[in-house]
């Protein structure tokens, strides 16, 4: 997902206005949860009743 950030940048001109750090690190952690959740290493989140 990290080597398209260059190409969406260009296709949607908002993503040029927040720094590429930034991006990579949310494309970083929504893998990481993905990864987390679908190795049931955690459980679904608990809301408030």
């Amino acid at each position: 997902m990290c080597k398209i950030i260059p190409d969406l940048k260009n296709e949607y001109l908002s993503l040029s206005e927040v720094d590429s750090c930034s991006i990579r690190c949310s494309v970083f952690d929504l893998d990481n949860a993905f990864d987390i959740y679908y190795k049931n290493l955690g459980w679904l989140p608990k809301y408030k009743k």
